[in-house]
């Protein structure tokens, strides 16, 4: 997909335009976050986490990165998914809170996300451009919540057919909000 470029136009005309390229956006990021969310819940192999960020860093790639650094932008991307999702699993959930361990992570991927976007587009690394990213994945990480409580709460149980949707849902919620709150920093 060619980049989208600013176009000079009258007041309500560039609004439409802006609104139009946001919706186009954040739709790409969404079913970057389903392809995630169908290649997490099929494929259970450790090389297969790796995988599951490769859609995201792609399509970031494409959008943001379109300079020399960009080579660096896809691998830390696809890194940080492992990462996160490591995170998640190692939180204890005993507390009560069954939300938070998919939260942090949310927070977390959503800030290494945006710091390895930021080796090409170095506005993105301003510490509120960070919180911002931080507070997107945050509060998008609660997606996750209702496939982590039914997994949590039915480990040998019959597997429910749901449960893949549930995931890719989540991942497809989590990929918009924070790819294109990474779009819309990225363009001031």
């Amino acid at each position: 997909m060619l980049p989208i470029r600013r176009i000079a136009a009258p007041w309500p005309l560039g609004i439409i335009l802006r609104t139009i390229e946001f919706v186009v956006v954040a739709a790409l990021f969404a079913l970057s976050g389903a392809l995630s969310g169908e290649w997490s819940s099929q494929l259970y192999s450790r090389t297969s986490d790796f995988l599951i960020g490769a859609p995201f860093a792609l399509l970031t790639v494409l959008l943001l990165a379109r300079n020399t650094r960009a080579a660096l932008v896809f691998p830390a991307i696809v890194v940080t998914w492992p990462f996160a999702w490591f995170l998640a699993a190692n939180i204890d959930i005993r507390g009560g809170d069954e939300y938070m361990p998919m939260r942090i992570a949310g927070l977390v991927g959503a800030i290494c996300v945006t710091l390895a976007t930021g080796i090409a587009r170095r506005s993105l690394l301003s510490p509120l451009r960070l919180a911002g990213a931080g507070a997107a994945g945050f509060l998008a990480g609660l997606a996750f919540g209702p496939w982590l409580t039914y997994f949590h709460h039915n480990t040998n149980r019959v597997l429910d057919t749901a449960q893949a949707l549930r995931l890719r849902d989540a991942f497809a919620v989590w990929q918009c909000a924070v790819g294109t709150y990474i779009h819309s920093m990225s363009k001031r």
